[in-house]
This record gives C-alpha cells, structure tokens and sequence, in this order.
C-alpha cells in the first residue's frame, strides 16, 4: 500500500468489486473530495505507520491503524452510519 493507495482504501474497493459492465460507470461517477493539506498528511502519517510496522515485520497487526484511515475516508465522504455499515458489509 502506496501514500495514494491508502486514501478511499474501502470505499473505492466497494466500487471496483462490481461486476466489470457495471464497475465502468461506478468509477466514472466516483467522487473524489477536495482534501485539506492538513488531513492529507494526517493520512499519509497512518499509511507510513503501516508501512514501517509491515516492513519490520510482515504478521504485524495494523488493524487499528487501518480502521483510523477508513474511519477519516468515511469523514472525509460525510457518510452516515448506515452508508458507512453499506461500506463494510461489501468489503467483507
């Protein structure tokens, strides 16, 4: 997972695991937020956590660190509860 990769983590997965003839129009009309600097580098900051644990040790558990990420994408989107349970339930 690359600085980029870790922004939208689940969100866009839920997008890309359509079924090809439907995945075109779902990327096409994704929406991609206008993020602050600020929040930026607080992502990027998670994702470099990650990528340090993983490179010390491959079984290194960054579920936390990965859940604070979703957690700021899902801010980012100001999506409900209910948008967010939609989210998790389709990336299971």
């Amino acid at each position: 997972m690359d600085e980029a990769g870790a922004v939208g983590n689940q969100i866009f997965t839920v997008f890309i695991a359509k079924p090809k003839n439907q995945s075109d129009n779902y990327v096409k009309e994704f929406p991609i937020p206008v993020v602050a600097y600020q929040q930026q580098t607080a992502i990027i900051k998670i994702v470099n956590q990650i990528l340090e644990a993983k490179a010390a040790d491959l079984d290194a558990d960054t579920a936390d660190l990965e859940k604070e990420i979703d957690e700021r994408v899902y801010a980012l989107y100001n999506l409900a509860e209910k948008e967010i349970a939609i989210v998790e339930k389709a990336i299971q």
